[in-house]
């Protein structure tokens, strides 16, 4: 309630404690020689952090991605992490197919790239299903909607793709392009 009282309010304070972890992250991440400059593109690009400060909430899933970055070589972490993520936003679905293409090449024999895949695939499904099973059972059909919103939502006004163009003023596109 204080942080309401103040104006700040609660996605605010959120988006602003994984800002601080998503830095925390990439700088203890970082190999020494490049933790002066790893934080540089979050200030150069500034939209990422103005964005992150007044509330969009893309940082929050960027963030649990890093992390999994980082415990990678924890199978268990890695899963849970990106079930996580894959929770909390859609743009987490699109590199699920390249993870685990990338947990395929790691090696082993076929029953262990496939014992090492399930178990990535399952946290991860599991995860989702536990948090989203309710609100499916609730209404599957408004889920789904919910679910595909951000495709075709017309209060989508910032984009890093095509959209982009028309943010930064390159070509005047309606936004129904």
């Amino acid at each position: 309630y204080a942080f309401d009282a103040i104006g700040v309010g609660q996605a605010r304070t959120v988006t602003f404690i994984f800002l601080c972890g998503l830095m925390v992250l990439m700088f203890a991440g970082a190999p020494p020689d490049y933790r002066p400059v790893i934080l540089l593109p979050l200030f150069v690009q500034k939209d990422f952090i103005v964005l992150s400060l007044i509330g969009a909430q893309d940082v929050v899933w960027s963030a649990l991605l890093v992390a999994m970055l980082l415990a990678w070589k924890r199978p268990v972490w890695r899963a849970v992490l990106f079930g996580l993520a894959v929770n909390f936003r859609q743009q987490p679905w699109f590199i699920a197919p390249f993870l685990l293409l990338h947990l395929w090449d790691e090696g082993g024999t076929r029953e262990e790239r496939l014992r090492r895949m399930g178990l990535f695939t399952g946290i991860a499904a599991g995860l989702f299903i536990l948090f989203n099973l309710p609100f499916f059972m609730m209404n599957p059909v408004e889920w789904v909607l919910s679910a595909l919103e951000p495709s075709y939502a017309r209060f989508n006004i910032f984009s890093q793709g095509l959209a982009a163009l028309t943010q930064y003023g390159l070509l005047p596109l309606t936004r129904d392009y």
